[in-house]
């Protein structure tokens, strides 16, 4: 009697022996003609990318292109550092000789004194001064002075011949303290040519009070104009 065992693999043998047939009658037969080729299927996805190539030898310098336009102009650099000064140039000729000044001075020792409230004329101060072109005179009185009242002045004025030179006034202060003290007035007046008398004069506001002068002094000046 035959076991389940051995009915099984004799299933077996046979089913592995009608396979080999049929392969090898399949082997035996000749091969058919190709068939049409079939439509081109979709694009697949592309691939990972390549590793770069080494880097090629480098062309020949294209031709230079045109030049372009000018840019603006740049901000002003600071300023550079001063150079050595330059050798001193040679002296130049020395020019005309400008015209003379012409010029005058007296001066008074002692004390004189006046109480008149007019203008008079002060001692010892008067020159004269001779001009052969139209000048400025430039008239300075300077010296020491007082009066006999505190706070009672005293004035002064210079004139050229009879005409009253600048500033014009009757309250141009000599002094107003009752201590000696050292004052000084300066007056001009333009002339034309020849000669000319300056005098210095003085008053008091009050005919009450005395003025007093000592050491004095008179320039006059002639500037051509």
């Amino acid at each position: 009697m035959v076991s389940m065992t051995q009915f099984i693999a004799g299933v077996v043998i046979a089913i592995l022996a009608a396979s080999a047939i049929s392969i090898g009658a399949s082997t035996m037969l000749a091969a058919g003609p190709e068939g049409p080729q079939g439509e081109q299927g979709e694009t697949g996805p592309q691939g990972i990318q390549g590793i770069q190539g080494v880097q090629g030898e480098a062309g020949d310098t294209g031709p230079r292109g045109a030049t372009g336009p000018a840019g603006p102009t740049g901000a002003t650099g600071q300023t550079g550092l001063t150079g050595a000064t330059g050798a001193t140039g040679p002296e130049g000729p020395q020019g005309e000789q400008g015209p003379p000044w012409v010029y005058n001075v007296t001066h008074a020792l002692g004390v004189d004194s006046t109480t008149s409230t007019t203008f008079v004329d002060m001692p010892d101060m008067s020159v004269d001064i001779n001009v052969t072109d139209p000048s400025l005179l430039l008239i300075t009185f300077s010296g020491q002075a007082r009066v006999s009242v505190m706070d009672s002045p005293a004035y002064i004025r210079a004139m050229v011949n009879t005409t009253q030179a600048d500033p014009v006034s009757s309250y141009i202060f000599l002094t107003e303290i009752t201590q000696w003290g050292a004052q000084s007035c300066t007056f001009y007046l333009s002339v034309g040519a020849g000669t000319h008398t300056v005098t210095i004069q003085w008053r008091m506001f009050v005919g009450t009070t005395t003025g007093q002068v000592d050491e004095r002094t008179l320039t006059v000046i002639a500037l051509p104009e």
